[in-house]
């Protein structure tokens, strides 16, 4: 069966704005997907054929929740359908797309989510002594407030990869903090902690999140 990519690729686009749509890619609901796609003119045989190696069968398994599917599964719906940058995040997938490779660990969780790394962090943890944490803290604290409004204007995803990012200074922050400045680092870490938690659970990264 010829498949109309174009066609569907608009499809797609259009649908994968939509923030119920978007919910159920957090909530890894590929039934929903299914469906939603169906009503907007994209069947299952034509989605089979977009992932590959998958069989209109195995989809309505999926729709109809007798079988599970895996991030793997996710992963060659996403590059199949060519899903868009935030539709792929809300599923936990990696921000590229399909063709540019992979940059998953395991469980599915990108490592990558906010385009960048811990080595753009080591020089900064490696400096960190007791004298920096103190104005670290106060920047620190300055983002923090940033990442609140960041997430009420824009959701969770927008937020995930800096948080991510932040962890590993205020762990060291605590390590080389002193008395009273020990103290209140120790109590913005766990402030800060928190926060991570709401915003990877809401983002669909229970792993993070925990």
């Amino acid at each position: 069966m010829a498949v109309d990519t174009p066609a569907i690729r608009e499809v797609v686009e259009r649908v994968f704005a939509r923030q119920d749509v978007l919910n159920a890619c957090k909530r890894r609901d590929l039934s929903t997907m299914i469906t939603i796609l169906g009503a907007n003119g994209v069947t299952q045989i034509q989605i089979a054929a977009l992932m590959g190696k998958t069989t209109q069968g195995r989809l309505s398994e999926y729709k109809m929740h007798k079988r599970a599917p895996t991030m793997e599964t996710f992963k060659k719906f996403a590059d199949g359908l060519g899903l868009p940058p935030a539709a792929r995040l809300a599923l936990g997938l990696a921000f590229e797309a399909a063709d540019s490779g992979s940059s998953e660990v395991a469980g599915g969780r990108p490592t990558d989510i906010a385009g960048a790394g811990l080595g753009d962090v080591r020089p900064l943890l490696s400096n960190l002594s007791r004298t920096s944490a103190v104005p670290v803290l106060s920047a620190l604290r300055g983002m923090h407030r940033g990442y609140v409004e960041a997430d009420r204007l824009m959701g969770s995803l927008c937020v995930a990869g800096p948080i991510q990012l932040q962890m590993p200074v205020i762990e060291k922050a605590c390590e080389v903090s002193r008395g009273a400045d020990r103290i209140e680092m120790l109590r913005f870490a766990c402030q800060f902690a928190e926060f991570g938690g709401w915003i990877f659970q809401d983002a669909g990264d229970l792993t993070c999140a925990m």
